[in-house]
């Protein structure tokens, strides 16, 4: 990889290019021809994937791209007692918990059969705990997998 200075504004903003052998030459070649200006403006005004964009615009509509961010829910609660449900049941098993020394083994145990048992009760009813049943289930997965098996 081949870096070199191409322009100096000021003293503490300088252009440099970036000729690395990862990319293709199309790539390069295309990418050394945009102006920056044009970009480097729209990304101060806050529109950072103004390239993208513009070469999404070719194959989404105008009204896809142009819309409002749009959140999603990951389901949770269905996949934890679902198809996750045996797993998580054998990582709150009282036993696992006590041999790990951890969590409190009556406690995480108790509740998160409890959650199996009920799930998330809706929406401001302070019984949800599907969230905090997937940190577990997470960190149980992690746990395995770095410091039980090492």
């Amino acid at each position: 990889c081949k870096i070199r200075k191409t322009s100096c504004d000021s003293a503490t903003s300088c252009n440099s290019s970036l000729s690395c052998c990862v990319l293709k030459e199309k790539l390069s070649s295309t990418v050394s021809k945009l102006d920056p200006v044009i970009y480097k403006s729209n990304h101060e005004k806050g529109n950072k994937k103004r390239i993208l964009k513009d070469i999404a615009y070719d194959y989404i509509p105008r009204e896809l791209l142009d819309r409002p961010k749009v959140g999603f829910g990951v389901p949770l609660d269905k996949w934890l007692r679902g198809p996750l449900k045996e797993q998580l049941t054998d990582m709150c098993s009282r036993d696992y918990l006590i041999r790990q020394g951890i969590f409190d083994a009556d406690f995480v145990s108790g509740m998160i059969e409890d959650y199996i048992r009920t799930g998330d009760a809706g929406p401001a009813t302070g019984a949800n705990y599907s969230k905090l049943s997937w940190s577990f289930f997470i960190f149980q997965q992690w746990y395995h997998e770095y410091l039980e098996q090492a």
